[in-house]
Order: C-alpha cells, then structure tokens, then sequence
C-alpha cells in the first residue's frame, strides 16, 4: 500500500493534482491493518513513528516541517565537523575568474574535507587578488558563478537545474518510462506513438536500441507482441543503464556531502523549484513596471539582483 502510495504521488505532483494539505497516515493504512509493516507503525513508539513516516512516506508531513527538519540536520552535521566552528582555521582558495571552474578542481583535490570553511580570494586577470573580505558574500558569488559556469555549454553562464529524471536518481528512487519526458521529450513522444501503429514490424525496429550494441538486441524483432517490452525497456536502458557508471560517480561525490536520507525528506518537483538566490523587489509604481523587470531579467537570464 505505501509503495503505490508513493507512485501514485510522483505521478500527479509534477502536474498540480495532489492536494496540497498533509494526508494523515491512517488514510494509506487503513485498509492495511495486516500488513507487516504497517504492524511495525502502530506497535513501535513515538520516535520509531516518526522516523517510519520520515522515510517511507514523508510527503504526509508538511513541507515547512520538513524544511525545518532538514536545516536541524545540517545545523547538527556542522557541529560535528571538526573544523566548521568559529573560531576554525579557513581553507584558503585563490581563484582566478577566468579559470573558476580548473582552479577550483585543482583547488579542491587538496582539500581533505569539503565540509570544511573555506574563504574565497579572487584574482583578476592581472594576477592580483581583489579587494574584500570573504564574510560570505564573496562566498556566494564564488558558488554562484562557479555552478553557473561549469553547467554552461554554450560559454554562458546559466543557471543551473537537474531534469527530474536525474533528481530522481539524487533521492535513490527509480526512473521508469513517464520520466524519459524529462530526459528527451521528443523521444518520450516517439516512444508512445509506437502503441499505436497498427504495423510496428514494417519499421523494422529491433531490440539493440533498448539494451545496447554489444548485446544480442539486434537478433530480436520489435513486433506487435513485444512492443510494449521494447518499450520499457528502452526507457530503462535509457535513464538507467546507460548513464549508471556517469551518475554513480556524481551521487558517491554528492552524497559525501549530503546523505541521501536528508534528500529523500523532499520530492524531485520540489527540488526542481529550488533556486539559491532571494527575490526581493524593489516598490514599483506600477504593476506594468515590475512585470516588464522581471520579464527583462528572466530573458537576460539574470539573477533576481537585476532591478
């Protein structure tokens, strides 16, 4: 009952039909009394509750709460990095900001912990350090052009966003063949109409798209019998046997930093509306004005410190 719960919940988020109030857990459990787990809810104490529903089914508990919790975990996690306190040494990185995303990777090899506090010096293209002192603002830039430059493709600086496909992967959970839309959406599109072509031979697909050339794929046939395996499975080959090795070494890396318990608090749509910076308006006169602002910043793909 809680995994189909929990898959009926990814599939209508992502298009505004769950509601938005908490959904006591007794709705999903009512019918479920016998169920081995569910056993375990209601014989365990109060914290064992907690931590059951924190794991299994944490959209029931509303999402500030979950914020909250999430800014506790870190809060206890930089208590006990040995070298997060005040009065800490900092780890010194000179950063040139034609280089900023090379120097950082050199830089950040001879870091033993990233947890550390580190204080950001810039140096321009003459060589020479900038004037200001790191109390954070300095630090947010670095961060902030940094993730900017080093997604960019193009050489310009974008901000960052993971498709939910791969936000899926961040909290562990599986990509199945709705999640191939974020990935390739024209693909996704393709992919479906195969259901509908009444002659799916005369295409003469076969199964080496789906699980790659250096199996016997291309032996196999797609026909009218078999397309909807051809289907699934090219969408699993897709999202997850294809970037496997690729997406390991990004989530081993990530999840130094941030376990995947403290992600799985929140859902991939969630995260995909995360930004970084605040906006703060300044009083316009107009509602005309501040549209045409914040239309102007948007298409310069501008921070919200345009104004």
């Amino acid at each position: 009952m809680v995994h189909l719960f929990n898959q009926l919940h990814a599939r209508v988020e992502s298009i505004a039909l769950w509601p938005s109030l908490p959904i006591p857990p007794d709705v999903m459990i009512e019918e479920e009394k016998n169920d081995k787990t569910v056993k375990v809810f209601f014989e365990s104490n109060t914290r064992a509750k907690l931590q059951y529903v924190l794991t299994t089914i944490p959209q029931v508990v509303p999402f500030e709460t979950r914020v909250a919790l999430f800014h506790s975990y870190l809060h206890l996690d930089k208590q006990n990095v040995p070298n997060r306190h005040v009065f800490a040494a900092l780890v010194p990185l000179r950063i040139q900001r034609e280089h900023i995303v090379t120097d950082s990777f050199d830089q950040f090899h001879a870091i033993q912990s990233l947890k550390g506090r580190l204080q950001i010096t810039f140096v321009n293209a003459q060589g020479l350090e900038e004037a200001g002192v790191d109390g954070g603002g300095v630090f947010k830039e670095y961060i902030d052009t940094l993730t900017k430059t080093a997604f960019s493709t193009e050489e310009i600086l974008i901000e960052p966003q993971f498709a939910l496909f791969f936000l899926k992967k961040l909290l562990g959970q599986f990509n199945s063949l709705d999640d191939l839309r974020s990935l390739d959406a024209q693909m996704y599109r393709h992919v479906l109409e195969l259901k509908t072509i009444p002659d799916v031979e005369s295409l003469g697909l076969t199964f080496t798209a789906a699980s790659g050339p250096q199996t016997n794929g291309g032996e196999v046939a797609v026909t009218g019998e078999n397309v909807i395996r051809y289907i699934h499975k090219l969408a699993d080959f897709k999202l997850n046997v294809q970037i496997a090795a690729a997406s390991r070494a990004f989530l081993v890396g990530f999840h130094d930093l941030i376990p995947s318990t403290w992600l799985r608090l929140f859902s991939p749509v969630r995260y995909s509306a995360t930004c970084m910076n605040l906006l703060k308006l300044p009083t316009y006169s107009t509602k005309q004005i501040m549209r045409a602002k914040l239309v102007y910043a948007i298409q310069a793909k501008a921070g919200f410190e345009l104004s």
